[in-house]
Formats: C-alpha cells, structure tokens, sequence
C-alpha cells in the first residue's frame, strides 16, 4: 500500500506544479496600446502611440506589424523599435501610416517585444481619433 501511496502523492504533486504553471502563463497581461494623436510629416501622418507596459517586470518593445485602415482603405506596415518599458510604465513612438479613404480609422496588429530574453507577440489594436491632421490641429 505505501508504494502506491507515494505513487498518488507523486501525481499529485507534478499535477499542482503544472497547474501553478499554466496559471502563471495565464496570468500574463498584454501590453496595452493607444493612439495619442495624427501628426502631419513631410509625406506621410504620423501616430503617436502610447504602448503601457502592465507587466511586474520591464519589456524591450522590437516591433510593430500592423495594418491601418478604413471602411475603404487599408494600408500594412512595419516599424522596428528599440525601447525598454519599466514594469507599469508607458513610452510614445511614432509610427508613419500612409491615410487613405475616410474614417473611422483603426490600427491593429502585432506587437513583439523582449521579457525575460523571451520573445513574445501581442496582438494590439486602436482606434486613431481624428482625420489626417486633424487630431494635431487647435
């Protein structure tokens, strides 16, 4: 009887560390993304984009590949970052968008970034306030 025992009290125990596992992962929030204003540039709008960081622990933002679109218009892009988060902070990036169509318009995606060396994608999505310009104009 005591080898089955240990047997069930074995089980049991991997059973709590993969359960406390699967918590831990589950318990992870995502970085969180807001489209602060419409910027006019020399060819294109920029966004300004506040990305929060709810995490316990800094992340390292790499990159953002996303589309930008309308009910009639779509455009995809890329951009390449290099900025850290500390645990419960925020940064603003700018992120070029080509306009096209009419509003309302939204950008989604997927975020990656760097948390404990580990290289993780988000999906990300925003609505951009305003038209071309007209979030940065008094």
């Amino acid at each position: 009887m005591a080898p089955r025992l240990r047997r069930f009290v074995t089980h049991l125990s991997l059973a709590l560390v993969c359960a406390a596992a699967v918590a831990g992962c589950a318990a992870q929030q995502r970085p969180g993304l807001q489209v602060l204003s419409v910027e006019s540039a020399a060819r294109n709008q920029v966004l300004l984009i506040q990305v929060t960081n709810p995490e316990r622990r800094s992340i390292r933002l790499q990159r953002l590949a996303f589309t930008f679109a309308s009910s009639d218009h779509s455009s995809r892009g890329e951009v390449q970052f290099s900025r850290d988060i500390a645990a419960g902070g925020a940064v603003i990036v700018e992120v070029p968008v080509e306009f096209g169509g009419h509003g309302p318009f939204t950008l989604k995606g997927q975020l990656t970034a760097l948390m404990d060396r580990i290289e993780r994608t988000y999906p990300v999505q925003a609505s951009v306030p305003g038209e071309p310009g007209g979030a940065a104009q008094p």
